[in-house]
């Protein structure tokens, strides 16, 4: 079996959107502006652990360096 280089093989999926505003950016815009309405909680959660947990280590840092 020959192999063709890639530069001849004509596009499987032509842009369907050949004006899109993006221009060269694949992400249509509606999905980069889909955002949730707020953070999961579970997250939020483990960020203000990390954040306690930081600012212990930054109060013990400050407490052996006295």
């Amino acid at each position: 079996m020959a192999q063709t280089p890639v530069s001849h093989n004509p596009s499987e999926n032509p842009d369907a959107q050949p004006n899109s505003p993006l221009g060269d950016d694949i992400t249509h815009f509606q999905e980069q502006s889909a955002r949730p309405a707020a953070l999961p909680k579970n997250l939020v959660d483990w960020l203000a652990r990390i954040n306690r947990r930081s600012q212990a280590l930054n109060q013990e840092k400050l407490n052996d360096t006295h």
